[in-house]
């Protein structure tokens, strides 16, 4: 596993630089929550960047930090994020849950520092064998993990 210095951190944005900064200009809605104490920003189009801080300030701060890296690890391992527009193709559905059902998941997803919504469709792509991101190139080799650690599984 390598470790993610800032020097790494400085090279991938050197490797990746053209697509890195057409990426950092995108628009991604920002979602803001306190929850506690502590103020929560998140990216839903991007699944796990999230950013805390003590206000809403530090958490957006926080959050574009993490956006950073999330993008450049992004790139590294072979894939193409969804752009705000690709994102934002989608379609509303009305599920109802079992109590139990929804509980779970809420717990899940809370688990995995992920939406309630990103968990319902990350389990979905999982589900149906979709892949969760558009690659760059060629496939990422096998030993690869997407941003959650699980393995990448690729379909036809």
């Amino acid at each position: 596993m390598k470790v993610l210095t800032d020097k790494r951190i400085n090279d991938l944005e050197n490797k990746f630089s053209d697509m890195f900064r057409k990426y950092m200009k995108f628009d991604y809605p920002v979602f803001v929550s306190k929850i506690d104490d502590e103020f929560e920003a998140v990216i839903e189009d991007l699944p796990g960047c999230v950013g805390y801080g003590p206000t809403e300030e530090a958490a957006l701060k926080d959050l574009e930090i993490n956006k950073r890296i999330w993008l450049l690890i992004t790139f590294d391992n072979g894939v193409l994020p969804p752009t705000p527009k690709e994102a934002r193709n989608e379609f509303k559905v009305l599920v109802r849950l079992p109590r139990e059902l929804h509980l779970k998941a809420a717990r899940t997803a809370a688990q995995k520092g992920m939406s309630f919504n990103s968990f319902v469709i990350a389990s979905l792509r999982k589900a149906i064998g979709t892949p969760m991101f558009h690659f760059i190139g060629k496939e990422p080799e096998d030993e690869r993990q997407n941003i959650w650690g699980e393995d990448y599984k690729l379909t036809a």
